[in-house]
């Protein structure tokens, strides 16, 4: 929601509250008409004030405790100090987030105990509030934010705990909804470690059951932060800020700061405001930090839940803003039962009738149900071609875990006894039931998929699926689609004669949701008779019903139609040129991959084919002819009914073909067929890898073909109409090109193209050029030029024209012979994105910094690069800036020689991302400590020897990289990162970590790897947010215990750690209370000195990976407890006689890989009971002398290795194992006779 700064029209101040009684009473007595009572605790100080206005947040305020009597806290906390005494949540907040609710609770804060207060505990206060809430409804269908005052932000904390445990218990569904839309919470000075309050104030009588809360030394708020903390480290994803007081306060006892600032300091954001406990809520104007602090913090939650909302495949799914009919007929009905009964259930009809719209409801209903959700929209886009490895991280790529992406995952094991609901789309190929069938063996009995298909026999091959069928809306809800589409809400058909022609037209419709929608996005722009008449005379022509694809068609064509003729072409470009994925189409220094067509592409090709290109877009998508993109740089996107619509067309009319040829024959073949009407031809898609041609075969077709792809060697300038070129398999060198070009694509090597003088290229990508110089009239082009990418060897230099090329939005050059770029760079107004890989550049031109539109900046492997412009901080407008090199850091000739960053740099105050890696920087600016938005910082560099202090004023920084440095100590002041979320240190030098590392309350991950590592402090233990530690080196901390005693304090504390690498020269053994890792997935021991395991490891149930490394001696301990464990490698354990025969209780290890034990001896019969286990491998053991007769039992086995043993003479049978489909046998000079595998076993010697 944008931040609007308007009266609403009516608010909730009209309404008057219900009933009467000493709250209500005291409140009219202050002349308070602003709330409306909902429940005894729950009170509505404002809601959107139109029914036409959705609530898009809740927020909701919780008071303090009360020292003295007030029958209105819910009210008289949050007054404003200006003259009127206004309650600026109802007044200030209300104007500037007008579609809000928000509310007020009111709960026994009194600090004295009587007969009728202060006899409440914090749990009953805290359950009390949830259970009202829950009847008003808070955050049952829009995100929650949650504002507490002093005490009332303990009562925050202490009602999410009670929330989350009842939702893990499966109680109250509505309270489940509560807590996973919990979005932010706002503490006013609230006493996270406690409050002299309590202690300084007496009472006279006894005090209230709260006031032992917020002792300092109080136990129950030392569970109630250690609780709260949990939940915050898991899935649950909120953001926090807070504000603290420093003035004291008017007190009984005299004056005192109640909340000390290191008290109400807190994870997230802090602020320090010139305010005592009570005026810190109370501003006396709008432009006080205690109000604009919180009126950003909203805005900032809201932009971010939208961004996550509108990533691909994003948690929550867009649907149309009216659902009616069938959709909610069928949730309710019978697809709720389905979906209760059965963990798979399929959408199965034709396309357009609704499954993927009725797949988004189901998804929205039930995704806060679920641990993981899966979205994966049309699924068969994904190339069939690309492996199963590529399939399965595409998919994976969906993945949130409530509500927030879940990044970099490529392993289907975190599923693994996981609650998960997926939705795959428009399943149509077997790979997608296949990895169906592997969640369904990975995740949780609980776990719910949701398919859609026309294809009803694809789908039975998903064990227990049920399959529903989808059917055509019936005549009432086709009638109610169609008019809400139509006609505005509330209102009827103007005149009797629109009525009539609007049930006749949804008649005709068929029920098909899609034709509704189209058809009616149509009509909703004019009232004119004439037109709705034609509209309902061409769909009568094709007739009632349907019955196929076709006749959808052409129900569908009846919009088309309608259009203009410019808005035809584009929309038969959006369905022939626009919608394909193009293989390497996009630059990347690293990484070239399939990238569809971006709508600023398609805009830049039609703004010079047809101009008005943003009016003419816009009609496409108000008749729901194309969908609606987010920006223009998202891909193109259409129904597959449309696309086949504007494919069908562009045949039909002669404008567009598409042909497999392997010979000049086929070719041939095709003039002929085509004779009747090859002279409309404009669009050809020629495919495959032929025989040269003739140069006669195509002649006839040059003066008409539109857009060309893969096409053999011809002069292409004969043909005059040609607006779309690609070209893959061309074995000329120079070309001749049409005026008429606006798309030239090519990805072979040409050594000269021509382009003539009129021509008005849009999109130029030059893959291998092989000219010296560029062509002559490249400057023709400044009026239509968008896109540029060259890629050229040969090329020295640019022509100083270069700057004409004032339309140019993005421009990437790989030319490793460029030297320098010319000065008129600068006039490229319009440069958004300027991507360089140019090895020989030796500066960049001043001009540069007043490219003042540029966002984006990148200069990969420009290693003779020796300086930035000095006034780079004129960029103001640049997000991203990478300077990167690859290669070997110890290598002069990979590494870049820049060797510092001007001060300037720190004027780049819009920065979100800096990356400077394997140059000779050897510092930062100190001027780094400006860039206010910086959020992701990495600095890899061997000259690197530290990092400036003024870094701990990157308040945004979220992550922070130092890799392959010199650093010997990280600034103190690393600890203000309040933000950071990622720290990862590699440096040869490192000794310690600063004291203040603790600080960093928000941290999940920690890697610092260091020979010279000894100093680790005391405070890292209290890092209860850590999900990921990574320790390379000595590992003492700064009192002198061992590593072992380390490591048992940080099991007490970090609870929530996941991943655990310890990598250690000094580690003699792993600590006892290793158990209390209860979350532990991944664990990595290198450390030659533990001789043992704990027998503690039994109880680390979630522990799924484990490597160990260097270990001395004989591996003992219980290991049937790791039910979860599904990898184990052991190597280069020199001392290993022998495994524990508990290592048959392994009943989820699926990968066992043994290396580099010399003095194994045998491997424990019980590795046959490993039921599960899919690969083996056995490497590298000069004295393993036999093999385990039960290998013959592991019936799941698919790979075998076996490499390097020279002691073994015989191979177990195998033939019983039908799995086995590889095994690899190396080096086995004493084996007598080959192995005994199954037919379809491949052996590799």
């Amino acid at each position: 929601m944008d931040r609007i700064t308007r009266q609403p029209s009516e608010s909730v101040s009209e309404i008057k509250p219900e009933s009467s009684g000493t709250a209500d009473s005291e409140a009219h007595a202050l002349g308070d008409k602003f709330h409306r009572k909902i429940n005894d605790s729950v009170y509505e100080l404002y809601r959107p004030p139109t029914a036409d206005m959705n609530t898009d947040i809740d927020i909701v305020f919780f008071h303090g405790l009360q020292l003295k009597q007030d029958a209105t806290p819910y009210l008289s906390t949050w007054r404003a100090r200006d003259a009127e005494r206004s309650l600026w949540p109802s007044k200030w907040l209300a104007e500037d987030y007008p579609s809000a609710r928000i509310l007020s609770v009111l709960y026994d804060g009194s600090m004295k105990k009587t007969d009728r207060d202060g006899r409440m505990d914090l749990h009953l206060v805290a359950e009390s509030l949830l259970h009202s809430l829950l009847l008003a409804r808070v955050g049952q269908s829009c995100p929650v934010i949650l504002v507490g005052h002093s005490f009332g932000g303990l009562v925050i904390k202490k009602l999410c705990v009670i929330s989350a445990d009842q939702a893990r218990r499966g109680k109250r569904p509505a309270g489940f909804t509560f807590f996973n839309n919990i979005t932010g919470i706002c503490f006013y000075a609230t006493p996270h470690q406690g409050s002299r309050l309590g202690d300084v104030e007496k009472f006279d009588s006894q005090e209230g059951e709260l006031v032992s809360v917020v002792r300092v030394h109080s136990r129950e708020l030392a569970r109630l932060n250690e609780d709260f903390e949990c939940l915050r480290d898991g899935p649950w994803d909120i953001d926090i800020t807070s504000m603290g007081e420093i003035l004291p306060s008017d007190m009984d006892k005299g004056r005192y700061v109640i909340v000390e600032e290191a008290s109400a300091r807190y994870l997230g954001t802090f602020t320090v405001l010139q305010e005592d406990h009570i005026s810190i809520c109370q501003p006396r104007e709008r432009t006080n930090t205690s109000y604009k602090t919180l009126v950003d913090f909203i805005l900032q939650v809201q932009q971010k839940r939208r961004n996550v909302s509108e990533d691909f495949g994003g948690d929550i799914q867009p649907l149309p803003k009216t659902q009616v009919g069938l959709l909610a007929s069928w949730i309710e009905g019978e697809i709720s039962k389905s979906f209760e009964e059965h963990q798979a259930i399929g959408l199965w009809g034709m396309g357009g009738i609704g499954k993927t719209t009725l797949a988004k409801a189901i998804f929205n209903r039930e995704r806060s149900k679920f641990y993981y959700t899966l979205f994966v929209r049309d699924v068969k886009t994904f190339p069939e071609e690309r492996p199963w490895i590529e399939f399965q991280k595409f998919f994976l790529d969906h993945t949130f875990c409530k509500g927030r992406k879940v990044e970099n995952n490529s392993d289907i094991s975190i599923f693994r006894n996981k609650d998960i609901l997926v939705v795959l789309d428009d399943v149509e190929k077997d790979r997608d039931v296949n990895i169906v069938t592997v969640l369904q063996d990975v995740c949780s009995p609980k776990s719910r998929f949701v398919l859609t298909s026309r294809d009803r026999q694809i789908m039975r091959r998903v064990d227990g699926l049920q399959i529903i069928e989808i059917t055509s809306l019936d005549d009432r809800d086709s009638e109610k689609l169609f008019r809400s589409i139509v006609v505005p809400e509330s209102e009827e058909a103007s005149e009797e004669w629109q009525e009539d022609c609007l049930k006749d037209i949804v008649k005709y419709c068929g029920g098909l949701p899609l034709i509704l929608k189209v058809i009616g996005q149509y009509l909703k722009t004019t009232q004119e008779k004439g037109i709705w008449k034609e509209t309902l005379e061409s769909l009568r022509n094709v007739g009632e019903g349907i019955h196929d694809v076709e006749e959808v068609l052409k129900k569908l064509q009846v919009s088309y139609d309608q259009l203009g003729k410019v808005e035809k072409e584009m929309f038969m470009d959006v369905a022939t040129i626009f919608s394909n994925y193009r293989s390497t189409r996009k630059f990347s220094a690293r990484i070239l991959s399939p990238t569809p067509w971006t709508l600023a592409e398609a805009k830049a090709v039609w703004r010079v084919v047809h101009g008005n290109e943003n009016s003419r877009w816009k009609i496409l998508v108000d008749r729901a002819l194309v969908y609606q993109v987010t920006d223009e740089d998202s891909e193109l996107k259409m129904h597959e009914h449309l696309q086949a619509l504007g494919r069908k067309l562009a045949r039909d009319e002669g404008r567009s073909d598409r042909i497999d040829y392997k010979s000049v024959y086929h070719i041939s073949k095709m003039v002929q067929e085509k004779a009747l009407y090859h002279e409309k031809l404009q669009h050809l898609d020629v495919w495959g890898k032929p025989s040269r041609p003739k140069r006669s075969v195509l002649q006839k077709l040059m003066p008409c073909i539109r857009s060309l792809q893969f096409a053999p060697s011809i002069s292409f300038h004969k043909m005059q109409n040609l607006r779309y070129l690609q070209v893959s398999g061309l074995s000329g060198s120079r070309l001749k090109l049409p005026e008429s070009l606006v798309i030239f694509d090519s990805r072979r090597p040409i050594e000269s193209c021509s382009f003539q003088p009129n021509t008005q290229l849009a999109v130029l990508l030059l893959r291998d050029f092989r000219g010296r110089y560029l062509p002559d009239s490249f400057s023709d082009f400044k009026n239509s030029l968008q896109f540029l990418e060259v890629t050229a060897e040969r090329l020295k230099s640019l022509p100083e024209s270069f700057g004409h090329l004032k339309m140019l939005r993005e421009c990437a050059l790989k030319c490793p012979l460029v030297r320098e770029l010319p000065c008129s760079l600068g006039s490229l107004e319009s440069l958004k994105k300027l991507m360089l890989e140019c090895a020989s550049l030796e500066r960049l031109p001043d001009s540069i910094c007043r490219l003042r539109e540029l966002h984006m900046m990148e200069l990969r492997n420009c290693r003779n690069l020796e300086e930035l412009p000095t006034d780079i901080g004129c960029l103001q407008n640049i997000q991203s800036l990478i300077i990167e090199n690859d290669g070997d850091l110890d290598d002069d000739d990979g590494r870049g020689k820049l060797q510092s960053l001007p001060d300037s740099l720190g004027n780049l105050r819009n920065l979100q991302r800096l990356s400077v890696e394997n140059t000779d920087v050897k510092e930062l600016p100190s001027s780094i400590g400006d860039l206010q938005c910086l959020e992701h910082l990495t600095v890899s560099n061997e000259q690197l020897q530290e990092l400036p202090a003024s870094l701990g004023r990157l308040e945004k920084l979220q992550v922070l990289e130092v890799r392959f440095s010199d650093l010997k100590e990280l600034p103190a002041s690393i600890g203000d990162l309040e933000s950071l979320e990622r720290l990862t240190v590699y440096s040869t030098r490192l000794q310690g970590l600063p004291t203040r590392l603790g600080d960093l309350r928000g941290l999940k991950s920690l890697v610092v790897c260091s020979e010279a590592l000894e100093d680790i402090p005391t405070s890292l233990s209290t890092l209860q947010s850590l999900g990921e530690l990574r320790l390379e080196g000595k590992l003492v901390r700064e009192n002198g215990e061992t590593a072992a005693e380390f490591l048992s304090d940080c099991c007490t504390h970090l609870t929530n750690l996941q991943t655990l690498r310890l990598i250690s020269q000094r580690l003699e053994r792993l600590p006892h209370n290793l158990a209390n890792l209860k979350k532990l997935q991944i664990l990595v021991l290198q450390c030659p000195e533990v001789s043992t395991l704990p027998d503690s490891w039994e109880a680390l149930p979630e522990l799924r990976s484990m490597e160990l490394s260097c270990l001395s001696k004989t591996l003992t301990g219980r290991w049937g407890g790791m039910t979860a464990l599904e990898e184990l490698k052991v190597s280069d354990c020199r001392e290993l006689t022998s495994f524990p025969d508990s290592l048959g209780e392994l009943k989820a290890l699926r990968d066992l890989r043994i290396s580099s034990c010399n003095e194994l001896r045998s491997l424990p019969e019980s590795v046959g009971r490993v039921e599960m286990l899919k690969g083996l491998s056995v490497e590298h053991c000069a004295k393993l002398e036999s093999l385990p007769e039960s290998l013959g039992q592991l019936t799941s086995l698919e790979r075998l290795c076996l490499s390097d043993l020279p002691l073994i003479k015989r191979i177990p049978s195998l033939h019983t194992i039908s799995s086995l489909s590889c095994f690899w046998c190396g080096n086995l000079p004493k084996l007598k006779c080959p192995p005994n595998v199954p037919p379809k076993c491949e052996v590799f010697y």
